[in-house]
């Protein structure tokens, strides 16, 4: 009987060392996403670092940019933008102002739609673009900012990853003229 406890215990902790070993690969295989839903996660969406379109004041955006990022390089993009690298590989993000508060950031990363869906929900609406390939537009509605990012529809796009992630304050519903989003369904490209 002993044998056959030892055996089960040894498969048990192969089994348990080997899901560790996948979870700690899977948590490091993305450095880049995590940078970014970090900066998300600081603060209630929509925002970005601490920084909210509509809400922050242009002023103070320095001062967040050098806290979060000591060691970062980021520059002053003409009198009313700020750009940051928060990444080694060039990826960033902007932060534009208007009227003296932060009008929009834009963040350059590679996200999938699916873990878009997942971090913000259900979008408000979406927009096709008919090109070749078709590229759509999806915007979602956190209070009064709206969080827009576009998909390329192509095979050499199959998770549908987005290059941008854009938080803006709109005075004019974009979804006034868009259409309603009813699901992934709403993405069918015929």
């Amino acid at each position: 009987m002993l044998p056959l406890m030892t055996r089960l215990m040894l498969i048990t902790g192969i089994v348990l060392v080997l899901t560790i070993g996948l979870l700690v690969g899977l948590a490091h295989s993305q450095p880049l996403l995590d940078q970014y839903l970090d900066g998300l996660a600081l603060c209630t969406v929509p925002c970005w670092i601490g920084i909210e379109p509509g809400r922050t004041p242009f002023a103070a955006v320095q001062n967040i940019i050098a806290q979060r990022f000591p060691e970062r390089r980021w520059q002053v993009r003409g009198i009313r933008s700020y750009m940051v690298y928060p990444t080694e590989d060039g990826n960033r993000a902007t932060i534009d102002d208007s009227n003296g508060l932060v009008y929009s950031i834009q963040l350059r990363a590679t996200l999938p739609l699916w873990r878009l869906l997942l971090l913000f929900d259900e979008p408000a609406c979406y927009q096709r673009t008919e090109s070749n390939p078709v590229v759509f537009d999806v915007y979602w509605r956190i209070n009064d900012i709206y969080v827009h990012s576009h998909f390329l529809a192509a095979p050499s796009n199959p998770e549908w990853r987005s290059e941008v992630l854009v938080l803006t304050r709109v005075a004019k519903d974009p979804c006034i003229d868009l259409s309603a989003w009813r699901g992934l369904a709403s993405l069918r490209l015929t």
